[in-house]
C-alpha cells in the first residue's frame, strides 16, 4: 500500500518526476492488495474449473494401469527405474499449467502495477521492524482503522453476492440432499463455480476503485512544499550563485589570456581613462588591423599600463575608443566602418617610428559592419 505522509498544508505542490523516480528506488510506489487478490482467485478459478478435472483424468490414465494391471509390469531394477521416470515425468507435465498459472497470479500484480524492480531498501533488517511497540501502533492508528473498515466492507459485499448467486438454488439444494446425494454434491460444485465467478468480478471492480484510491493516496503524500520544489530545481539546474561564481571566473580566465595577447599591440586607442582599445595589424598577414584587448576603468587602466610597460604607443581618441569598444569583437577584425579611423591612427604610430604603413588588404568572405 502507499505510504502515508501526515496532513501538511504546506504541501501543495505536485511531485516531481525526480522526486517519484527516488520514492520508486526506496520501493514508495502505488501498490493495491486488492489487484493481488483478484489475480489469486482468478488463478484458483482457473485451476479449479479447466485444469483440476484435465489433471485428475490425466492422473487416472498415468496411474490405473499400474493398479488395475499391475501383474503385466516387470519389477526388475531397469523397470522399475523406466516406471519410476515414466510417472515423474508425467507428473511433471500435469502440474505444469498449475506452475505457469501460479507464477501469472504471482508476479501479475507486480507487473500491472509497474512495480517490476527490487527495492533493497524495503528488505533490510531494521531493529524498529521488531520492535511490539511499533506494530501496535501500526495496527491501532487511524490508517489501521480505515484498512480494517475497507477489508470489512469487501467481505460483506463478497458475501452478499454469494447469498444473492446461491440463494435462487435453496430449494433444488434442499431436495437434492433428501433424495440424491450424488445430484447434491454436482449442485454443490455448481453453486461453488458460481460463486468463484461473481466473487472474481466483484474482486476486479474492486480492485480498480482500490487502484484509484491508492494512487490519489500516493500522490497526495508525495506532494512538495514550495521551498521543496525550489530545493530540487536549485540540484537539477544548478546553484545560482555557483553558476554565477563559474561564469566569474569564466570571466577572470578570458580577462587574463586577453591581457596576455596585449604585448603583442601596435597601438592602444584610449579615452584617455575610461576606454582602451588594443589593437594589432601587420600587413604581411592580416587583411585589416584585429582587436586583441578592450576594458574600461580598471581594466583599461591595466591595458595602459602593460602598453606603457612595453613600449606599446597609446594615442587618444575618444570617439574611436568607444565606437570600436561598442562594435569590435576580441581577436576578430574590426568592422569595415572604422577602417579609415584605424588606419589615420595606425600610419601616425608608424610615422613616429619610421615605418610605412601598408593600405589594408581586401577582405574576403564576410565583414562584420
Amino acid at each position: 500500500m502507499a505510504e502515508e505522509s501526515g496532513d501538511d498544508s504546506s504541501k501543495t505542490e505536485e511531485p516531481t518526476s525526480k522526486k517519484l523516480g527516488e520514492a520508486r528506488k526506496k520501493g514508495q510506489m502505488i501498490s493495491s492488495r486488492e489487484i493481488n487478490h483478484f489475480f489469486m482467485m482468478s488463478a484458483l478459478l482457473i485451476f479449479l474449473m479447466v485444469l483440476a478435472p484435465r489433471m485428475g483424468r490425466d492422473g487416472v490414465e498415468l496411474l490405473s494401469p499400474l493398479i488395475s494391471q499391475p501383474e503385466t509390469y516387470s519389477f526388475d531394477e531397469a523397470s522399475l527405474s523406466h516406471l519410476f521416470m515414466h510417472i515423474l515425468t508425467g507428473g511433471l507435465m500435469l502440474m505444469l499449467l498449475p506452475a505457469l498459472i501460479g507464477t501469472i497470479a504471482a508476479f501479475g500484480p507486480a507487473i500491472v502495477q509497474g512495480k517490476w524492480m527490487m527495492a533493497t531498501e524495503n528488505i533490510a533488517p531494521k531493529l524498529s521492524k521488531l520492535s511490539p511497540l511499533a506494530g501496535f501502533s501500526k495496527l491501532y492508528n487511524i490508517k489501521g482503522l480505515i484498512e480494517f473498515a475497507r477489508n470489512l466492507l469487501k467481505i460483506m459485499i463478497v458475501s452478499v453476492a454469494g447469498f444473492l448467486t446461491v440463494w435462487p438454488y435453496h430449494n433444488a439444494v434442499m431436495g437434492s440432499l433428501r433424495t440424491n446425494h450424488l445430484q447434491a454434491i454436482q449442485l454443490a460444485g455448481y453453486l461453488a463455480t458460481r460463486i468463484m465467478i461473481s466473487t472474481c468480478i466483484i474482486l476486479f471492480f474492486i480492485s480498480i476503485a482500490d487502484y484509484v484510491y491508492q494512487r490519489f493516496i500516493f500522490l497526495k503524500s508525495m506532494k512538495m512544499t514550495r521551498q521543496e520544489l525550489k530545493d530540487e530545481n536549485k540540484q537539477s539546474e544548478g546553484d545560482p550563485q555557483m553558476k554565477q561564481k563559474v561564469r566569474q571566473l569564466g570571466r577572470e580566465r578570458a580577462r587574463k589570456r586577453m591581457m596576455a595577447n596585449v604585448p603583442k599591440a601596435n597601438v592602444v586607442i584610449t579615452n584617455p581613462t575610461h576606454f582602451a582599445i588594443a589593437l594589432q595589424y601587420d600587413p604581411d598577414t592580416m587583411p585589416a588591423p584585429k582587436l586583441l584587448a578592450k576594458g574600461t576603468d580598471n581594466v583599461a587602466a591595466r591595458i595602459r599600463e602593460i602598453a606603457e610597460k612595453n613600449k606599446i604607443p597609446i594615442v587618444r581618441n575618444p570617439p574611436l575608443a568607444r565606437a570600436l569598444y561598442d562594435t569590435a569583437e576580441i581577436d576578430e577584425i574590426i568592422p569595415v566602418a572604422h577602417y579609415q579611423a584605424v588606419a589615420r591612427v595606425i600610419s601616425y604610430v608608424y610615422k613616429i617610428k619610421g615605418r610605412t604603413m601598408a593600405r589594408p588588404k581586401p577582405v574576403r568572405g564576410k565583414i562584420k559592419k
